[in-house]
């Protein structure tokens, strides 16, 4: 994900560890959960 256009921007705005955490695999037990407006945390799985 660094390597793509996105990816460079946001590495050049000073974002690398941003990207690297986003492209972790199973690095959280939880995921967002769209309820209405607003994200909350639902179990993973």
């Amino acid at each position: 994900m660094l390597d793509c256009a996105s990816g460079r921007e946001l590495v050049e705005r000073g974002f690398a560890e941003d990207v690297r955490m986003a492209a972790a695999r199973d690095a959280s037990s939880v995921v967002p959960h769209l309820v209405g407006t607003s994200f909350v945390s639902a179990p993973a799985g």
